[in-house]
C-alpha cells in the first residue's frame, strides 16, 4: 500500500485517514501485498470480505470486523471479494487525554502498555449492523478535517477520534442497550426498505409500537441520531453507490434516492461526508482512493 497523503508530523496532530474504495475490476488493496507499518493503524471493513495473513497465519474477515495493528506488525490482505475498508493512522505513543481516562475495554488495544501483547491477526471487535453507516460517516469528517487547514481543526480532529472510538466501543455491550436496538428495529427495516419515501413519523411509531416521543428517544439513545437524520444517512449510502457505478446526472441520482433536487441532495451530502457529490465522484474515478483535498 502507497504512503499516506498525510502522515502524522511533529508539526501537525498525529492522526491521518486513507480511505480504500474498491473500483470496477480493481481491489483496493493489491493483494497479497506485505504491509510494514510506521504508525499504529485502526481499519474498518467497510463492505465485503478478505484474509488477513500476519506471517503464515490467516483469519477471514468480514463487513464490521475492526482490526488494530500497531508498528512491527507485518499483514497483507488476500482472497479479496467487493473489499473496501477506511483506514485511521494514529501515534499509540500519544493518547487523547479524554481517552487515556476513560474505563472502555478498546483502549487497551488503541494504546497498549508496555506487557500489554494481543494478537494482531483477529478483529478486536465487530462493529453492530446499525452502527456501521454512522462509524463510515464519522470517518468520511475525520478525513476531511485531516485533509484541510481549517480553523479550529486542531480542535475538531480528537473530538471526531474521540467520538469514534467511543461508537466503536460500546459495540452492543449491554442487555439495555440490545433492548433498545430491539425496540427500533422494525422502523430501521422499514427505512431501509421504503428509503425513497418522504418520512412517515406516524407510519414508523404504528409499526413500532410507540409514540413519535417515544420513537425519537430510543433512536437517539440506539443509533446517536433522530430518524429524520438516519433516513439520510440510508440515501447518501444509495447515492454513493450510484455515483460510482453509474453516469446518471445529479438531479437524476437525488430523485432516485429521495431527494427534491440536485440541490437538496448536494446540501445533505456535504453535511453529512464533508465533500460534494460532484467531488465524490470525481475522486472515485481518478484512483483508487477516495480522498479529499490534500493540505
Amino acid at each position: 500500500m502507497g504512503r499516506y497523503l498525510n502522515y502524522p508530523q511533529p508539526e501537525k496532530f498525529p492522526i491521518a485517514v486513507k480511505l480504500l474504495v474498491r473500483e470496477p475490476g480493481q481491489d483496493p488493496v493489491m493483494a497479497d501485498e506485505l504491509r510494514e507499518h510506521e504508525f499504529s493503524e485502526l481499519i474498518l471493513v467497510v463492505r465485503g470480505r478478505a484474509e488477513h495473513r500476519v506471517g503464515m497465519r490467516y483469519f477471514p474477515l468480514e463487513e464490521g470486523d475492526v482490526l488494530i495493528v500497531h508498528p512491527g506488525t507485518v499483514d497483507s490482505f488476500s482472497n479479496l471479494v467487493d473489499f473496501e475498508v477506511v483506514v485511521v493512522i494514529y501515534d499509540a505513543s500519544a493518547p487523547l487525554p479524554a481517552l487515556e481516562g476513560a474505563n472502555l475495554p478498546l483502549i487497551e488495544f488503541l494504546y497498549p502498555r508496555d506487557g500489554h501483547e494481543f494478537d494482531p491477526l483477529k478483529p478486536v471487535l465487530r462493529i453492530p449492523v446499525n452502527d456501521r453507516a454512522l462509524c463510515e460517516n464519522l470517518v468520511r469528517r475525520l478525513s476531511y478535517e485531516t485533509h484541510r487547514k481549517r480553523l479550529g481543526r486542531n480542535i475538531m480532529i480528537p473530538l471526531m477520534f474521540t467520538e469514534l472510538v467511543v461508537y466503536l466501543a460500546r459495540g452492543d455491550s449491554t442487555e439495555e442497550e440490545k433492548e433498545q436496538l430491539w425496540l427500533v428495529q422494525p422502523a430501521v427495516e422499514y427505512l431501509h426498505v421504503h428509503y425513497r419515501k418522504p418520512l412517515d413519523l406516524k407510519k414508523l411509531s404504528q409499526i413500532s409500537g410507540m409514540s413519535e416521543r417515544s420513537l425519537f428517544r430510543h433512536f437517539q439513545r440506539t443509533l446517536g441520531m433522530s430518524p429524520n437524520h438516519y433516513l439520510w444517512t440510508i440515501r447518501i449510502q444509495k447515492a454513493c453507490e450510484l455515483l460510482k457505478q453509474t453516469h446518471s446526472g445529479i438531479g437524476e441520482i437525488a430523485l432516485q434516492c429521495g431527494f427534491c433536487d440536485g440541490n437538496h441532495l448536494t446540501k445533505v451530502f456535504r453535511s453529512v461526508t464533508g465533500t460534494t457529490p460532484f467531488q465524490f465522484r470525481r475522486e472515485c474515478r481518478t484512483g483508487t482512493t477516495f480522498s479529499f483535498e490534500t493540505p
